[in-house]
């Protein structure tokens, strides 16, 4: 449920770990790729019609064949990519996406040592 919470916070949250991570993305029949990811965000390389503000359902597929369902809100829009807040959809979902993201902070020589999750069990 923290977690749940965090990630529905209504501030920009992507200045927290974030780890390179390219997978697709599918929003409105459309494929996009990350250039990175955090707990609480994307960011989509490249031009789309979307501005600050819009929502967006995102299907992410992951290499083992995953697929989860997030919910996004579009938080900046630049020359070069766009940032999208997200939030799990399901329960399912959440599991999923904090599975992925805690493997890839693991694996990050920036972050290895980093914990989303200390302050629910401080």
């Amino acid at each position: 449920h923290y977690v749940l919470e965090v990630i529905s916070e209504e501030t920009n949250l992507r200045r927290h770990p974030r780890v390179d991570l390219d997978v697709a993305l599918k929003i409105q029949g459309q494929t996009y790729r990350t250039r990175n990811v955090s707990l609480y965000g994307v960011l989509i390389e490249g031009k789309t019609p979307w501005v600050s503000g819009t929502r967006l359902e995102i299907l992410l597929s992951v290499e083992d064949g995953a697929r989860l369902n997030l919910k996004g809100e579009v938080v900046a829009v630049r020359e070069a990519d766009v940032a999208l807040r997200v939030r799990p959809v399901t329960d399912e979902d959440l599991l999923l996406w904090v599975h992925l993201i805690l493997g890839e902070l693991a694996d990050s020589p920036l972050h290895g040592d980093f914990d989303p999750l200390a302050d629910l069990f401080s």
